[in-house]
């Protein structure tokens, strides 16, 4: 017999260690674990509602996710195409809330991937089906008609969220540098000529101004701040956002992951003008927020940090490098191929979700 049950806060999962074992099924799983769960639900709970759905078939989890809502979403957040963002961007000086949305998503703020996977021993349909009603009791209290499933890697059993009136779109992919390699020197020759030349060159421009490296696994209190200042400008630089900056999340996921976090940074004059803020999972370095001050007489400030990222992956038999979303053209530079991931989405209302359908196909396609 199925049993399913949606809880508010971690404290109040059935069963942690089962929920955790579920998450080491697939890589990513880390932010998904009750610790960085906790985390997320003590440092952004004043900009989103979370809840977490399990399903048992008899003592076996066959299913489990974090669930969030979050109140005005800007339905443009992975609008690629440039005629169509222009046409946003005339519709948002009319009314900036107009394409905004309240909705229900199944993932969490920062998970950049996610993969849909069951315990084989039930049906994907049931379970699915299962899935599908507490997200609609929950849409029903919550005032909510748009609810997504976030940033979803696999797509084998798409056909089944489908079937259900779910429609697929394209999500902001992550970048992901390949850095097995015996040394800086094997990776600059793996590049081609071009980028290889352009590597060299920027670090060269930066090497006759001066700059110190410092790799650390914690951070002392006081000085906490001034790493986090330099996240919040560059969060505040970019285009897309979709968390606020929020002192109390660095400070907790510090403390949850322990000695996993790193932070690399570039220092002039024993000031940090750029820093990474990563974690280890497995064979991957996973790339969470970069912070930098662009005014800082450093050139090439941007790649100088993900030169100094690779370099220390490298030296420390990692294998990968998860950058995550944005910047792509940049990224791509420096060696990096692109993960695709993709949102289903479903809005209650048969019209609007054609609607929306319509809106995300030609803003891929035109």
């Amino acid at each position: 017999m199925m049993q399913i049950t949606m809880v508010e806060t971690v404290n109040e999962i059935q069963n942690k260690k089962k929920w955790d074992a579920y998450m080491d099924l697939f890589p990513g799983g880390n932010e998904l674990k009750t610790d960085f769960l906790r985390v997320l639900e003590n440092s952004l709970s004043c900009d989103f509602k979370f809840h977490y759905i399990e399903i048992y078939e008899e003592e076996s989890l066959v299913f489990c996710s974090p669930i969030f809502i979050a109140k005005e979403v800007p339905l443009d957040l992975v609008v690629v195409s440039n005629r169509i963002q222009n046409i946003i961007n005339v519709i948002k000086k009319i009314n900036a809330r107009l394409l905004c949305s309240k909705v229900i998503f199944v993932g969490t703020p920062l998970n950049d991937e996610m993969y849909f996977t069951t315990n084989q021993t039930t049906s994907f349909s049931k379970i699915l089906d299962g899935l599908f009603k507490k997200l609609l009791e929950l849409s029903k209290i919550s005032h909510v008609n748009l609810i997504v499933f976030k940033n979803l890697i696999n797509k084998s059993d798409f056909l089944f969220f489908k079937k259900r009136g779910f429609f697929e779109t394209n999500s902001l992919p992550n970048s992901i540098i390949n850095c097995d390699f015996e040394s800086f020197d094997s990776y600059l020759k793996s590049l081609d000529s071009r980028k290889r030349r352009n590597v060299k060159y920027k670090l060269r421009k930066a090497e006759q101004v001066g700059y110190e490296i410092q790799i650390l696994s914690t951070i002392e209190e006081n000085k906490l701040k001034d790493f986090f200042l330099l996240f919040e400008k560059t969060y505040l630089k970019s285009e897309l956002k979709f968390e606020s900056p929020n002192l109390n999340l660095f400070r907790n996921l510090s403390v949850a992951l322990q000695n996993k976090v790193i932070w690399i940074s570039i220092l002039i004059d024993n000031i940090p003008v750029a820093s990474s803020y990563s974690y280890v999972e497995q064979d991957c370095l996973v790339m969470k927020r970069i912070g930098i001050n662009y005014s800082s007489p450093l050139p090439y400030i941007y790649f100088i940090l993900h030169y100094e990222t690779i370099k220390y992956a490298i030296n420390n038999k990692i294998k990968t490098i998860k950058l995550g979303p944005t910047s792509y053209q940049a990224k791509k530079e420096m060696g990096a191929y692109l993960q695709p991931t993709y949102l289903l989405m479903k809005h209650h209302n048969p019209f609007l979700n054609f609607l929306l359908y319509l809106f995300y196909f030609f803003s891929k396609n035109t």
